[in-house]
């Protein structure tokens, strides 16, 4: 299956993007439960406790990054790129090329690469053959390892000096 992460709202046509791979047997179609409804209430907007299930329970995952045109200068990846690194799961950014170019200069991975656009993407995961859809998961799972690693570096290396500066210690 594929796990889809998005919020809310309809920025750059998000729910139009949505609608195009949500109808396919393949993706996943999760039900909150009481345990998510907790999280929800309890940490509400911030709704990251229980990502790691999410983003681990599917062999691929979309996610619809957070863009404003407004601010279209500024490179940008939110919680839900930096959950996508952390885990394993193969993901495919549905964002500006830009934000996808630059994660793929510092070294990330993405389905992006494996693909030329989200249509190609959505036809990919729509008439592929389950032996099309493992071989992927398998040849781009061992890829998607080695992002964690690439953001732990980025962030215990001299940036904790940088930051350490900032608050005086």
């Amino acid at each position: 299956k594929i796990f889809v992460y998005s919020k809310v709202g309809d920025r750059l046509g998000r729910i139009k993007a949505i609608n195009k791979i949500k109808n396919i047997d393949r993706f996943y179609k999760k039900e909150f439960n009481e345990d998510d409804w907790f999280w929800y209430y309890t940490n509400y907007n911030q709704y990251h406790i229980s990502f790691y299930t999410d983003y681990t329970t599917c062999k691929f995952n979309l996610i619809f990054e957070t863009f404003d045109a407004e601010f279209n200068d500024v490179l940008f990846a939110s919680e839900k790129t930096c959950k996508g690194l952390v885990v394993n799961t193969p993901f495919y950014l549905h964002v500006a090329d830009d934000i996808v170019n630059q994660l793929h200069n510092d070294g990330f991975y993405t389905l992006n690469k494996n693909f030329e656009n989200y249509e190609k993407f959505v036809t990919f995961m729509k008439e592929c053959s389950d032996e099309e859809f493992e071989n992927l998961y398998l040849e781009t799972k061992e890829k998607s390892k080695n992002n964690k690693k690439i953001l732990e570096d980025y962030i215990y290396s001299d940036k904790v000096k940088e930051i350490n500066l900032l608050i005086n210690k």
